[in-house]
């Protein structure tokens, strides 16, 4: 039974760990993570004794990733943009057409 409780912890962590993973590169922080793993586990001493420098590479991984949300919104507030003006301006033709043919003034 203790073997059974053991086994069914370990694969609710891995299925944890591996949701957190998803995640993490879904929200393009696969890189920052990536870092952190590798200098917490192979790099302790040189993180222990450059913690400016490790902190700043961080910083700087995650203000990339930061600044790569940023221009995505913006991108897609001027595609979404884009598309209400041609919506609109279909609209507008389609009018204009409609009063063409109904030999009204446009």
């Amino acid at each position: 039974m203790p073997v059974m409780i053991v086994f069914l912890i370990l694969s609710l962590l891995g299925f944890a760990f591996g949701l957190l993973i998803r995640v993490a590169c879904m929200l393009r922080l696969g890189i920052p993570l990536t870092y952190t793993l590798i200098v917490a586990f192979f790099f302790p001493a040189w993180s222990h004794d450059h913690p400016i420098l490790s902190m700043g590479i961080l910083y700087a991984l995650l203000a990339f990733c930061l600044l790569s949300w940023i221009i995505t919104a913006i991108r897609k507030i001027r595609q979404h943009l884009v598309e209400r003006r041609m919506a609109q301006w279909e609209a507008e033709m389609l009018i204009e057409g409609l009063k063409r043919k109904q030999g009204m003034p446009g």
